[in-house]
């Protein structure tokens, strides 16, 4: 739900004025961009809807956003689609996640796996009443995040040479996806996060990750988590890893890198060592081959899922990440 909704009586003398007003709002936010719906009601006529919403003086015009945000009322005073525009750009819900630094980025992926995360580098210094709907619409299936006007240096690293810029955010490491180079109209980007929607689900569990708290927290890695876990103690610097990770996605085995030393202090192992962890059992295996061979690691990865045997060595602490 995102609707402005008019209350008027018919009789009132400034009616010819909230007419023009509704009618230039729904020509550019409604009909021309989508942004919200708009509806009006004769109080006249429906005395006991009026009274429901508590409106107490005419005309009143309200928001009403999605399930759980208090509706919001237009200021006292004239109404024009001036400032009509104005306060739904500030009263309207928002579910984008502003992002100013490659810091809020990493924390922001890692916040939940079950959504694709897409970026929005916009041209302007407040986020975008389009970008405003698309979250709402998209709220529960896709994160959005918003970088704007003057976040110069985490353009530069995620290689945005012009605004407004969309990327999907496939690989955490490098923080590479896929670009929008579309036209910035909602249709276009109502299609382009269906497709990440849809990729996501297909995709999203089957990359390279870093293991995190956040990721802990969701179950990744832990005692009540019944998959394997391949893990590399280390900065996530392993081809072999990244390009194994697709192919044991339907094995049960996630594939992760571990930055936190003490981590690695549970199994007993250097930075730099793979593991295979069983966390419902607490028992791992220490790969002692070439790291940097996938045929070596998925070889070897097969006989330990599938040979039927418990992995040989018992966790030696907590096997437990905190926030920094």
């Amino acid at each position: 739900r995102n609707r402005v909704v008019l209350f008027y009586e018919s009789n009132l003398q400034e009616m010819q004025e909230l007419k023009d007003a509704m009618s230039e709002l729904g020509a550019k936010l409604v009909q021309g961009s989508g942004l919200v719906t708009a509806a009006a009601v004769n109080c006249g006529k429906s005395e006991a809807l009026c009274q429901k919403q508590g409106i107490k003086k005419l005309p009143e015009v309200v928001y009403y956003g999605p399930e759980g945000v208090q509706p919001n009322r237009h200021p006292a005073g004239q109404i024009s689609f001036h400032s009509l525009s104005t306060w739904f750009n500030k009263a309207m819900a928002n579910y984008v996640k502003a992002l100013v630094n490659e810091k809020d980025v990493r924390r922001w992926l890692v916040s939940d796996d079950k959504v694709p995360h897409v970026i929005f580098f916009t041209d302007k210094k407040s986020t975008p009443p389009l970008l405003k709907t698309l979250s709402i619409e998209f709220k529960g299936r896709a994160a959005l995040g918003v970088v704007l006007l003057g976040s110069e240096e985490l353009a530069k690293k995620m290689d945005i040479k012009k605004r407004p810029a969309l990327v999907y955010v496939q690989d955490e490491a490098t923080l590479t996806g896929e670009h929008f180079d579309r036209e910035f109209k909602k249709e276009q980007l109502v299609r382009f996060l269906s497709k990440c929607v849809g990729r996501h689900r297909s995709e999203g569990q089957a990359h390279f990750r870093e293991l995190t708290a956040a990721r802990q927290q969701a179950g990744d890695c832990v005692p009540s988590d019944g998959n394997f876990c391949l893990l590399l103690m280390g900065d996530g610097n392993n081809p072999a890893l990244r390009s194994l990770a697709p192919k044991l996605f339907l094995d049960h085995v996630k594939v992760f890198y571990v930055k936190d030393p003490s981590f690695a202090s549970a199994f007993g192992v250097a930075s730099g060592s793979v593991v295979l962890y069983r966390p419902k059992r607490r028992r791992f295996k220490v790969f002692s081959g070439d790291s940097s061979s996938m045929d070596e690691l998925a070889t070897w990865v097969d006989a330990a899922v599938g040979g039927g045997a418990p992995l040989p060595e018992q966790l030696r602490g907590e096997a437990r990440l905190t926030e920094l």
